[in-house]
């Protein structure tokens, strides 16, 4: 009988820190910190521009001339209300900061939580938030289904004293959107779809993003909350 072969799976280096990375995304080393009456700042990085994730919606069979037709002309129309839509959100971004808001909602919610006190330079405090957006915005799969605001973040708090980041967790965060976000009617099985969007003003969709925010920034002090639960039982 021949012996059998065995062939090595090399992995080129360039693609190591990619898995690295991608493996150590989240950290948990919260074993023994109490934060009551110790003093926590924050830091932004430099976010991205707010974005509209949607996917192709103008499918057409050419094979049908009469359906391609109106399939093309409905196409065209939502094109153009999704061109005006997408002027509301850029004009929304400019009345209100979303990252802006996601950290200064998680110092303060985690001060609420975990009863440390806030202050504003990280030379002053004992931990650090440090808050690295990748991407966020308003996602819909077609013009007629539930929008989602969706953001992708990675959170890590940092104790300053020892230079060391003690936790960290990536979010890749898709919260529903239903009108109560944007103080409207939140009617039961009535799914908030980009044709709602369309019809609310910059202000509205502006004071939307905004609570959307803040609801995020509520699943980063609970993800905390489990983990520091977990690391001190």
């Amino acid at each position: 009988m021949e012996p059998k072969m065995f062939r090595t799976l090399r992995i080129p280096a360039a693609f190591l820190p990619v898995l690295l990375i991608a493996g150590c995304c989240s950290m948990n080393q919260l074993q023994g910190q109490r934060f009551e009456e110790r003093t926590v700042s924050s830091r932004l990085q430099p976010p991205p521009p707010a974005q509209v994730f949607s996917d192709h919606w103008g499918d057409t069979d050419f094979d049908n001339p009469i359906q391609a037709v109106f399939n093309i002309g409905t196409g065209i129309a939502r094109e153009i209300e999704m061109g005006r839509t997408r002027a509301k959100v850029d004009s929304a971004m400019d009345l209100v900061d979303i990252p802006a808001v996601l950290e200064e909602e998680t110092l303060e919610r985690g001060a609420k939580a975990f009863g440390f006190r806030p202050v504003r330079e990280a030379r002053e405090s004992d931990y650090t938030f440090d808050i690295e957006i990748e991407k966020y915005g308003i996602r819909a799969k077609s013009w007629t289904s539930g929008v989602e605001f969706k953001m992708e973040a990675k959170v890590a708090l940092i104790e300053n004293g020892k230079n060391r980041q003690v936790w960290r967790h990536c979010f890749d965060e898709e919260i529903p959107v239903s009108g109560d976000y944007f103080g409207l009617p939140n009617a039961a099985n009535n799914i908030f779809t980009m044709v709602s969007l369309s019809k609310l003003t910059a202000d509205q969709i502006a004071d939307g993003l905004e609570a959307l925010a803040v609801r995020t920034s509520e699943r980063v002090i609970r993800r905390l909350q489990k983990d520091l639960a977990e690391k001190n039982r």
